[in-house]
C-alpha cells in the first residue's frame, strides 16, 4: 500500500468533520471519494496533504509516518493536492504557473525545470497556451492548469479535488481521460468528484463519507448498490 490512513479524526471545536476514518490506497490505484456536501471529503484531503493536522489518527505514506506534516513537507515526500476552487497565479503565464510546481516540488535530477514544464504542458494539452496569462484562460483550461502545476511537482500521490466541477459532459469526459493517462505515469490518484458517472467510470475503488464517517468502501458496482449510500444521496425511501 502506498497510503495507509488509520483512525483519522478532525475536530473543529464541537464539530467533528472527519470521524475515525481508516482506509488504504494501493500504489497505482485510482481511489474515488464520494459523499454529500459537508461529508468531510475536502477535510480528509487536507489531513493527508498537511493543510490540517489531525485531532487523532495517523497518515502513513510510502512506509513513512507523515502525520501532521506541513504541506511543503508532504509535497517533498510526494503528496500533492489540487484545489476545489482553482487558484492559478492570475497575472502569470501558463508556463510560469506550471514552473512554480516544478521549482517547489520534488525535482527530478534527470531533467531541468524547463524540460519538465514543457513536457507537462504537452501532456495536459496546454502547450498551445504556454504564453497565455492565466486570468485569460477558460474554466476548462484553468482546471487543466491546476492539474498541470500539481503534476510538475512530481507527485507519487495526487489528490484531485473536484477537477470536473463546472465542466460540461464533453469536458468532463476529457478530464477523466487525462486522469487515466496520469495513472499510466505511475502516479496514484485519490479523487473527489460529484459527477457520479465520471467517478464511477474511472475509479478502481470508492469510499463514501457521510457526516464525517465512512459508510461504504468497495468497487463502484458495490458502492452503487449499498443501501447506506443510496439513503445518503437519495433519502430513506429509495434505500431497500
Amino acid at each position: 500500500m502506498l497510503l495507509d490512513c488509520k483512525n483519522l479524526t478532525k475536530r473543529f471545536g464541537g464539530l467533528i468533520a472527519v470521524n475515525d476514518v481508516s482506509f488504504n490506497v494501493a500504489r497505482g490505484e485510482i481511489f474515488g471519494l464520494m459523499g454529500p456536501n459537508g461529508a468531510g471529503k475536502t477535510t480528509l484531503f487536507r489531513l493527508i496533504s498537511g493543510v490540517y493536522p489531525p485531532s487523532s489518527g495517523t497518515v502513513i505514506f510510502n512506509g513513512k509516518n507523515i502525520t501532521g506534516f506541513k504541506p511543503s513537507a508532504a509535497c517533498a515526500s510526494g503528496v500533492v493536492s489540487t484545489h476545489q476552487i482553482v487558484r492559478p497565479f492570475r497575472e502569470m503565464t501558463v508556463f510560469d504557473n506550471v514552473r512554480v510546481g516544478a521549482e517547489f516540488g520534488r525535482k527530478d535530477p534527470k531533467h531541468n525545470v524547463t524540460e519538465v514544464v514543457n513536457e507537462i504542458l504537452t501532456f495536459t494539452g496546454l502547450a498551445p497556451q504556454t504564453h497565455v496569462v492565466a486570468k485569460n484562460l477558460t474554466l476548462p483550461s484553468r482546471k487543466r492548469l491546476e492539474v498541470a502545476r500539481a503534476l510538475a511537482a512530481n507527485p507519487d500521490l495526487l489528490l484531485l479535488d473536484e477537477v470536473g466541477a463546472g465542466l460540461n459532459p464533453t469536458e468532463t469526459s476529457g478530464m477523466m481521460d487525462l486522469i487515466r493517462q496520469i495513472r499510466e505515469r505511475s502516479v496514484t490518484i485519490i479523487m473527489v468528484e460529484h459527477v457520479m458517472k465520471a467517478i464511477m467510470g474511472v475509479s478502481d475503488r470508492i469510499m463514501v463519507l457521510n457526516y464525517g464517517q465512512q459508510i461504504a468502501l468497495g468497487t463502484p458496482a458495490e458502492v452503487a448498490q449499498d443501501p447506506q449510500v443510496i439513503e445518503a444521496y437519495l433519502g430513506k425511501q429509495f434505500a431497500k
